[in-house]
């Protein structure tokens, strides 16, 4: 017996497919840059970027853009005070020119841009013209051919943080008095670049699986004053890098598992890595743990470092040399901690229980850390002991007393 599907049911079935296919088509406007104008309005009309209060600008659906000219972005933000929220959608780049920024900041101040995926553009995210005081965070960024996220041309007091980014250049930064912390970067050829920049912060960040033949997870060219520290850095080619670079702070940072993990570049007179401070830092299972290359590259302070079973500790370049650097902070403060000390130092003992050992550690005959660290934790100094328990028991007295006045 024949039985025929009741024609209400394939009926059913077709606006179903159909409802489904609207629900999940992206909407697309090729050649098209869109604007937020600086009076609040949008254009071109019909883009799923709507606002209620010209504040805050949502995102309704993916946005899929195809461009005929590389000096169009996706979106350009003329207004201050804004916040550009993806909602959790995405903004591509599927064809066309090949150099196209996604979203460009041009002179604001105090845009925020998040919630969004941003994929396949030459650069996702740029500031030029002094755009300043931008937040940026919660992002997804991938596949950009260029930069991630670009700060350029006098763009300061940005902060950029808790953004996912793969591919590309992670974040370039050519700018000063930023922030840029809490983002995952992997993959990238510079996880994030500074080039003449100054009094950045760089920090806890987790950069890495980068293995292309000439990547860095912190890279630096001519910049002064900035911070690093608190990063992870792990399986990449270079793991932090000065070139040109002067008066910085590298400090607590994880670096492992790289080719090189500090590597200290320059080889012009005067234009090496200078005068700066790299502390604290935990430097393990690196081919070379410090690598020197260029004469140049001097008057650096290198202390309370743990370097670990690296398969070379530190290595000076044999062509270019390096120069005079510092790597102990004295007696009894200490320098580093070498775990291949008692190796290449086996009649090495400690002087007077200090945890420092008696024989200097040579890495070549301009740097010499002249009182190295036996202990890969540097044991609390006894003298200090007493001081403070008399201090911690006077403070004790001192709040119990106010207590029983103030009853």
């Amino acid at each position: 017996m024949n039985k025929r599907t009741p024609s209400f049911v394939i009926l059913t079935v077709l606006i179903s497919i159909l409802g489904l296919a609207a629900g999940i088509q992206k909407a697309l406007a090729p050649s098209e840059t869109i604007h937020i104008w600086a009076d609040g309005s949008i254009t071109p009309t019909g883009v799923p970027i709507t606002s209620a209060d010209n504040i805050t600008y949502l995102f309704s659906e993916d946005i899929d853009y195809w461009f005929s000219s590389m000096e169009d972005p996706g979106l350009v933000i003329h207004k201050n005070n804004i916040i550009l929220d993806g909602q959790g959608h995405t903004f591509a780049h599927t064809g066309g020119a090949t150099y196209v920024t996604g979203i460009a900041l041009k002179g604001v101040d105090n845009v925020e841009i998040r919630n969004l995926t941003i994929r396949d553009f030459a650069t996702a995210i740029g500031l030029g013209s002094s755009a300043s005081n931008a937040s940026i965070h919660g992002n997804d960024i991938i596949g950009s051919a260029h930069q991630g996220i670009a700060l350029w041309e006098s763009s300061r007091c940005n902060t950029i943080f808790d953004n996912d980014i793969f591919g590309g250049d992670g974040i370039y930064i050519e700018s000063f008095d930023n922030k840029i912390f809490e983002n995952r970067i992997f993959g990238c050829n510079h996880a994030i670049y500074l080039a003449w920049s100054n009094n950045n912060s760089v920090y806890r960040n987790n950069l890495g699986n980068s293995h292309y033949p000439n990547t860095y997870a912190v890279s630096m060219w001519d910049s002064e004053e900035n911070e690093v520290f608190e990063n992870n850095v792990t399986d990449n080619i270079h793991g932090i890098c000065l070139a040109y670079c002067h008066w910085n702070s590298i400090r607590d940072n994880n670096i492992t598992s790289c080719k090189y993990g500090v590597y200290l570049w320059g080889e012009h007179t005067n234009l090496g890595a200078g005068n700066n401070t790299i502390t604290g830092n935990f430097i393990s299972l690196n081919n070379y743990g410090f690598y020197l290359d260029g004469t140049a590259n001097s008057n650096n302070t290198i202390h309370h470092n743990i370097i670990a079973d690296n398969n070379y500790s530190a290595y000076v370049d044999k062509w270019l040399g390096a120069g005079e650097n510092v790597w102990d902070n004295g007696y009894p403060s200490g320098g580093n901690y070498w775990s291949d000390y008692t190796n290449r130092y086996p009649n090495a003992t400690e002087i007077d229980s200090s945890g420092i050992g008696n024989t200097p550690y040579v890495v070549d005959s301009s740097n010499v850390d002249h009182y190295p660290l036996m202990n890969s934790i540097p044991e609390f100094p006894s003298f200090l002991f007493l001081p403070l328990l008399m201090g911690a028991t006077l403070l004790a007295i001192v709040v119990c007393r106010k207590k029983a006045r103030a009853r």
